[in-house]
């Protein structure tokens, strides 16, 4: 993913009202995403390029936006979204509560952030995995 996108991405997530011609383009050549499908190793390096949780943030938030403001899809379990916020969880700790919050109150795609459906109402890691104990019991 070409590092203008990214950008504007983030952009996108600081004031959630960046025009961007650049994206809505990008999203055309990919049938309405502006993230194509990639592997998690593909996003795992996007998040760790950022080099700070801020950019992080502003990525995940950016994405969703733009997504829900033109009604894309995040593309089920293989979202991005899960990816980059799984990064979130190991290398910025401190602000994954936060963002978890955030994914789940503005996601269309009931697999952000965790990867599964299944508990998908925790807003946080911990919670989840205390619903996860429990579902699983």
């Amino acid at each position: 993913m070409d590092k203008n996108i990214i950008d504007d991405l983030i952009e996108y997530g600081k004031s959630n009202t960046f025009n961007s011609d650049t994206l809505v383009n990008f999203s055309k050549q990919y049938r309405g995403k502006v993230a194509p499908v990639m592997s998690p190793d593909y996003w795992l390096d996007i998040a760790r390029s950022l080099h700070s949780a801020e950019r992080l943030t502003f990525l995940i938030k950016g994405m969703l936006s733009f997504y829900n403001t033109n009604q894309i899809h995040t593309g089920g379990s293989v979202s991005p979204i899960r990816w980059l916020y799984q990064y979130v969880r190991e290398a910025y700790s401190e602000h994954e509560p936060k963002i978890c919050e955030w994914i789940v109150k503005n996601r269309n795609n009931k697999y952000e952030p965790f990867g599964s459906i299944y508990s998908n109402t925790a807003l946080s890691w911990k919670e989840f995995c205390l619903y996860e104990m429990e579902r699983k019991k």
